[in-house]
C-alpha cells in the first residue's frame, strides 16, 4: 500500500536490507493515521505525488486529508488494530481488523474526484 521508494514505479521490490526499516517506518505510519486518527502522519509520510484509487477522493496530500478527516469525522467511534505487517524491501503491506467503505462500494465506470481507476 505504501512504499518509501516510489519513484521510479517499479515491479520489483528494493533492496532487502531495507524491509526491517520500512516495516517500522509504514508501522509508525499507520499507528498514527488510523490508530490515532492523526491526519498530520499524512504530512510527514505520504509525498505529493501520492495516487488515490478511491474515486470520491481527490489525489494528492490535501485529498487524502480530506478524505480521511470526512471518514474520522464521519464514524468517531471507528477503531483500527493493525495485526500483521508484511514486506519484502520497499513493498509492505499492513493487515488489519478494519471496516473498510472500499470494500463495499460498486466499481464506478469513471472516478469523480481524480483520473485514477480503483485497481
Amino acid at each position: 500500500m505504501f512504499s518509501t521508494e516510489s519513484w521510479p514505479q517499479t515491479e520489483t521490490p528494493g533492496p532487502r536490507w531495507r524491509t526491517a526499516y520500512n516495516k517500522r517506518l509504514v508501522a509508525a505510519y499507520v499507528n498514527q493515521l488510523m490508530v490515532k486518527k492523526d491526519l498530520a502522519a499524512v504530512d510527514k509520510y505520504v509525498g505529493p505525488e501520492y495516487h488515490q484509487h478511491n474515486p470520491n477522493t481527490a489525489d494528492g496530500v490535501e485529498g487524502l486529508k480530506a478524505g480521511l478527516g470526512a471518514y474520522f469525522g464521519a464514524f468517531p467511534k471507528l477503531t483500527v488494530t493493525p495485526k500483521r505487517i508484511t514486506a519484502e524491501g520497499d513493498l509492505v503491506a499492513v493487515h488489519s481488523h478494519v471496516e473498510h467503505w472500499d470494500v463495499f462500494q460498486d466499481a464506478p465506470e469513471t472516478s469523480a474526484a481524480n483520473d485514477n481507476t480503483m485497481f
